[in-house]
């Protein structure tokens, strides 16, 4: 009987372990497998068989001040979209991309009125052309983290 104890108290505590290395000091999750993503769907309500991608969805609201850092991550990595394939995606773009599928956040709100109007001809070629641009990466995150400060549930406040 002692050892069956020891024995759950040990798995008990690996399983304590393995949870509070997942989030980061504040409580958020961590999203280290942005940089894993290699396909993202179409529409946000469709499913992809992407562990990186779908392990970030279950995070859901609490691995986006993560996903939020990440926006200025200039990282190459794969294009996980299905099409227009572009050659010089930034693992900033995928994380900014998931952020978008889990809080379903107003996407032309977050760019200059000159951008979104442009995104009707050029489709996400003027997201790149102007998230491209020195400084624009970051008037992106900040322009997300202020979105989330007014949108995130009660839960995360």
């Amino acid at each position: 009987m002692r050892k069956i104890f020891f024995a759950c108290l040990a798995v008990l505590s690996a399983v304590q372990g393995l949870t509070s290395r997942q989030k980061t000091p504040g409580g958020q999750q961590a999203c280290s497998e942005i940089g894993e993503v290699r396909h993202i769907p179409f529409h946000a309500e469709d499913k992809v068989g992407d562990a990186a991608y779908n392990q970030l969805r279950e995070k859901s609201w609490s691995v986006v001040p993560c996903l939020i850092g990440q926006i200025t991550n200039s990282s190459l990595t794969p294009d996980p979209r299905s099409a227009p394939i572009y050659p010089k995606v930034r693992v900033g773009d995928v994380a900014f991309w998931v952020v978008r599928d889990i809080t379903r956040l107003p996407y032309d709100e977050m760019f200059p009125a000159s951008v979104s109007r442009r995104f009707k001809k050029e489709g996400v070629y003027a997201y790149f052309d102007w998230v491209n641009r020195d400084g624009n990466r970051k008037k992106l995150q900040s322009k997300i983290q202020a979105w989330y400060m007014l949108h995130k549930p009660k839960e995360f406040s």
